[in-house]
């Protein structure tokens, strides 16, 4: 008798004394996925293309406004007062107005890389989410800088693997 009510005993104190399993961790080194992340190399490839390209127009426009104004001061000595003060604002004008264009489209590239990288880091976010819930992780931590994790055991570093994954969801 003492054995049966020892039984259900013993296996509730198994149960009650039985261990949670413990909670699996990592943490990814942000700066390293940044810079392996094919989204985000694309996006920077795009923009750079797009800044060469936006540098290269307003040189040109600038060095032909340059000899303009050469062409101006040159000139400028056998007009009249008038015209010359003329030429001069006009020239002012159009150099104003060749700042304020090259201002503009600088803001749209800034704010057109702004929601691309945006766009590319919510990915990111989203990635790291379903990544963690794939392969049961608890907590995934980053890593940039002191940012972070300041330190961590490097068998806990599933860089490497996250970027593999990362990349081969992108295509």
């Amino acid at each position: 008798m003492k054995k049966i009510l020892l039984l259900p005993l013993i296996l509730w104190m198994a149960v009650a004394c039985r261990q949670p399993e413990p909670e699996k961790t990592a943490y990814i080194d942000l700066n390293e996925v940044v810079k392996e992340y094919k989204l985000m190399k694309d996006i920077q490839k795009e923009f750079e293309a797009k800044q060469e390209a936006f540098t290269r127009k307003y040189d040109s426009l600038g060095l032909a406004l340059q000899q303009q104004w050469q062409e101006f001061q040159q000139k400028s000595r056998r007009m009249s007062p008038k015209k010359a003060e003329q030429e001069y604002n006009r020239l002012l004008a159009e150099q104003q107005n060749l700042q304020l264009l090259q201002q503009q489209e600088f803001n749209r590239l800034q704010e057109d890389f702004n929601r691309a990288s945006q766009e590319a880091t919510d990915k990111l976010k989203a990635f790291v989410e379903e990544y963690g819930k794939t392969h049961g992780y608890t907590y995934i931590f980053s890593r940039s800088e002191l940012a972070g994790v300041a330190y961590g055991k490097e068998e806990k570093n599933i860089t490497k693997e996250f970027i593999e994954a990362l990349n081969a969801a992108e295509k």
